[in-house]
């Protein structure tokens, strides 16, 4: 379950410390120290107990489509410096993708009937709650050097195009983009489809860990 802390109604105050429980004693501390900072620190727990600050579930917009049976070995990150020697165009990288070993995941982040997402900031708030397993540039170059050893990856590609937003890069003007395998001439390649496309932002298919 995915959980959103929001601002609301005002009610009885409740100081955290008074609100401690005796039945939760064979709690260890760090059990309580996760939920504080899951709810936003301690300021806001303060405000939870207050009746001040409501939970609920966010809405999962992940859904499996399929999963390829290609482990991934545990991959560094790049550097900022190693992908402008290639991209002269990065301004700036936001780097969260997975660096253990990966089962690759397909699956979407559309609504039902949904075509395409149409808008990046969208597109970033579905993938939030995969942060840490999206996979990253460094996956979606593995397999471009690997691709002969999986064959049905190129079967797959030959239908849709696969997003590795694990990294989003920043261009000169702020405009973000994830880096993409598609087929061309039979083979798979790997690219940065320039922000404005609809294909950075439709989130048909996107690469996750398992």
């Amino acid at each position: 379950m995915r959980l959103l802390a929001y601002q609301a109604r005002k009610n009885s105050a409740t100081s955290l410390k008074e609100s401690v429980m005796s039945k939760y004693g064979h709690r260890e501390h760090n059990w309580f120290e996760a939920i504080v900072n899951r709810l936003g620190g301690e300021e806001a727990a303060e405000s939870f107990l207050r009746g001040e600050l409501e939970v609920k579930e966010v809405e999962a917009f992940f859904r499996v489509t399929g999963k390829l049976s290609i482990t991934i070995p545990a991959l560094p990150r790049p550097t900022l410096g190693e992908l402008q020697s290639r991209y002269g165009w990065m301004r700036s990288v936001d780097d969260s993708s997975t660096t253990e070993e990966a089962t690759l995941v397909l699956g979407t982040v559309l609504r039902s009937g949904e075509d395409s997402i149409g808008d990046v900031v969208e597109y970033e708030r579905r993938l939030a709650p995969l942060a840490g397993k999206l996979l990253g540039f460094q996956h979606a170059e593995w397999l471009v050097a690997n691709q002969d050893r999986f064959p049905k990856l190129a079967k797959v590609l030959g239908k849709v195009y696969i997003d590795f937003p694990g990294i989003f890069a920043v261009d000169g003007g702020d405009d973000r983009s994830v880096p993409c395998l598609e087929l061309h001439d039979e083979r798979v390649c790997l690219h940065w489809p320039r922000p404005g496309g609809d294909d950075v932002r439709s989130g048909d298919r996107v690469a996750s860990s398992k």
